[in-house]
């Protein structure tokens, strides 16, 4: 009686299931409100998912109970305690040089960072971690931070179990912004070079207290931020300000494509040197985004980027009176679009390209970008729209911008394809024959245009998945008509319209009976969603289900030979777990002697079923009123309609092993027979 979706990620996943992950924070007692919390406790799963395959070699010098290390408990997840697991990941040996490699890769991959941007700042942070542990519990050495201050450049998933002193487990833009602020390191003028830009090139505004300069090019980044004459340093850590740095391009070439403004507030001191400053907001950097509406507001300390939705909610981030000097020239804030050169920058260096500047591309690059792109799966969902529309000529043929992404390795949604008929029935074949399907597979929309056997493999592969309603759809009548012949084997569930591919007669008048079992039972409607909405595999409709006993007024409605063949079931099936859905919908039986009773509950009250009635085979009724929280078989009551424990499911007991309002149903069994047998004596005589 598994969903869909957890079935599918048992099946196809490496990682833990989304409901392993919630079952083992609600177990460890995490409070399911306290975001941060929930937020440390999923790394610490993470990094265990990811150290695993590796404890085996490592038993001697990691840190675990006793239990945990006997019968390879150490690789079940459910075994472990938060504090098993903390104390573990804290005693494996760490290799510096690997954790630097790994975090490189993750934010060059992952948030496509300039390498070299990268790897200077996971040094940093490797050379920092003494410092910035002492920093979280003591301040900075240099009392510009109280601990409180430091811990707020930290995010808070992260304070817990010392998660924070692995640059793998950061954002970029968070470990970026901490080590600027807490570790600045900034470059003295004159090591990477001279700065040529003119003193005034670019000041837009200059009135009382405040300059307003404009920054849409690296080297006016640098020029305004001023340098300190004791040390030759740039006074402030605003990373696209420093000589010699990459990062303007990483801002400049995401999304949001923001334009970089500098605002000096002349009134306000900028005492000391060096941040933390006085007056943190005697200058700050605006960045204003390609929509021109929403902003970023950074101060002198460099104290993490704010985001303001308009122009107004700058007043919530800046002080009162540095928003009324600005508050009046919005107009001067305006975006700059990508120059010709920055285009062809962003395109060299393989960051998204946006639709337009996608078109203004020659075809080679078209090619180029795509064919990169589709190698990491990486197409964005505007640019993979327009694809198909491109007609190009490539190694002699004309075929089009689609073909090209397929070809090296993009994958669809089959909304995406669905008006190019052709192009979908070519991808879908490709991604069967080329890729390993059985991990990466395509949208079921896909699979009617691939080939009979190819049906048959892929229906083969994830058997036990689809729903009746599915197979009809997808793989037509045969394969439907093989699932309903498998169902009926285990006496799975079926729904009614199954009936139509059962040739045997006997089976049918089975099928009618058993499935009278299901009355009450609640499945998933949603079985044939739109199929643009069906962008993966994993977007499939679930068959939730939701089982409920057989009422004892439904079980009245049955014959005397229809309830003796479920009698029957019920023997013949009980203990059998392949059996497990005919067990759900079966009602208790309790045999004693020679004689079988039906206990059935009268009623549902959300979920519980407190009021039951002992039947017997004549459906006359030997006890009612009994109640489901007073009632036990074999010591677990039975107000909730079903035993947590499926191992070995059972739906026939033995008189013994029940009681019934306190009282074991031997007794209660025992004097109904000896009232019968008095009965028979009366009549007899």
């Amino acid at each position: 009686m598994t969903r869909l979706s957890n079935i599918l990620q048992e099946i196809l996943l490496k990682e833990y299931t989304e409901k392993t992950i919630n079952d083992t924070i609600a177990r460890w007692g995490i409070d399911p409100n306290d975001k941060a919390a929930v937020n440390a406790a999923r790394t610490l799963i993470q990094q265990f998912d990811q150290k695993k395959s590796s404890l085996a070699q490592k038993l001697d010098i990691i840190v675990l109970p006793d239990d945990l290390k006997q019968n390879n408990n150490y690789l079940n997840i459910d075994k472990y305690s938060y504090n098993d697991m903390v104390n573990l990941l804290k005693s494996l040996p760490q290799n510096e040089e690997k954790i630097k490699k790994e975090a490189i890769k993750k934010f060059v991959d992952k948030e496509q960072i300039d390498k070299a941007t990268a790897q200077s700042y996971v040094a940093r942070f490797m050379n920092k971690k003494k410092d910035l542990k002492y920093a979280v519990e003591n301040g900075t050495e240099d009392e510009r931070f109280t601990k409180e201050e430091v811990k707020k450049f930290i995010p808070a998933r992260l304070l817990a179990n010392d998660l924070y002193l692995d640059p793998r487990n950061y954002r970029w833009q968070n470990l970026e912004q901490m080590l600027d602020a807490l570790f600045p390191t900034q470059i003295k003028v004159g090591e990477e070079g001279e700065n040529l830009a003119e003193t005034d090139a670019d000041k837009i505004y200059s009135k009382g207290d405040i300059e307003v300069y404009k920054c849409d090019e690296v080297h006016k980044c640098i020029q305004y931020n001023p340098t300190v004459t004791t040390t030759s340093r740039k006074k402030y850590g605003w990373c696209v300000a420093q000589p010699g740095n990459t990062n303007y391009d990483f801002y400049r070439f995401q999304e949001t494509s923001p334009t970089f403004y500098f605002i000096f507030d002349r009134s306000k001191t900028s005492t000391p040197e060096h941040s933390r400053f006085d007056d943190p907001y005697h200058a700050m950097a605006l960045q204003v985004n390609a929509d021109g509406e929403s902003y970023v507001v950074t101060n002198a300390d460099n104290a993490g980027d704010r985001k303001a939705a308009t122009w107004d909610d700058i007043s919530k981030i800046v002080p009162p009176d540095t928003w009324a000097k600005i508050k009046n020239l919005k107009e001067l804030f305006k975006p700059v679009a990508l120059s010709g050169s920055e285009r062809a920058r962003k395109f060299a260096q393989g960051k998204n390209l946006s639709v337009d500047e996608f078109k203004e591309l020659t075809q080679d690059e078209k090619i180029m970008y795509v064919q990169a792109k589709a190698m990491k799966n990486a197409l964005k969902q505007d640019i993979l729209s327009i694809l198909p529309k491109y007609k190009i000529s490539l190694e002699g043929r004309t075929t089009t911008l689609a073909n090209v992404a397929i070809d090296s390795g993009q994958k669809f949604n089959y909304a995406e394809l669905k008006d190019y008929p052709s192009l979908a029935s070519r991808y879908a074949i490709f991604r069967f024959r080329h890729t390993d399907y059985s991990k990466t597979p395509i949208p079921l929309p896909f699979i009617q245009y691939l080939d009979e056997p190819a049906k048959e493999k892929y229906l083969d592969t994830y058997d036990g998945v689809f729903s009746l309603e599915l197979i009809e759809k997808y793989f037509g009548e045969k394969s439907a008509k093989e699932f309903v012949k498998k169902q009926l084997k285990n006496l799975d569930y079926l729904p009614p319209s199954a009936i139509k591919y059962i040739d045997n007669d006997k089976l049918k008048q089975l099928f009618s009976v058993y499935n009278k079992l299901f009355v009450n039972w609640k499945f998933g409607e949603n079985l044939n969603p739109d199929e643009e909405k069906m962008a993966t595999f994993y977007d499939s409709p679930n068959q939730d289900v939701d089982p409920a006993p057989i009422l004892a007024k439904q079980w009245a409605k049955l014959s005397p030979q229809e309830r003796k063949t479920l009698l029957d079931l019920a023997n013949k099936v009980n203990g059998e777990n392949k059996y497990l859905t005919l067990l759900y919908g079966l009602p208790f039986f309790i045999k004693s002697g020679g004689s079988y009773y039906t206990l059935l509950p009268v009623s549902e009250t959300d979920g519980r079923y407190t009021d039951w009635v002992l039947l017997d085979q004549n459906d006359k009724v030997v006890q009612s009123n009994i109640d489901g929280d007073e009632s036990f078989i074999n010591d677990e009551s039975i107000s909730g309609g079903y035993f947590s424990d499926d191992t070995k499911p059972r739906r026939v007991y033995d008189a013994g092993e029940v009681t019934l309002n306190g009282e074991p149903a031997s007794s209660i069994l025992k004097e109904e027979v000896d009232r019968l047998k008095e009965l028979a004596n009366i009549k007899h005589d």
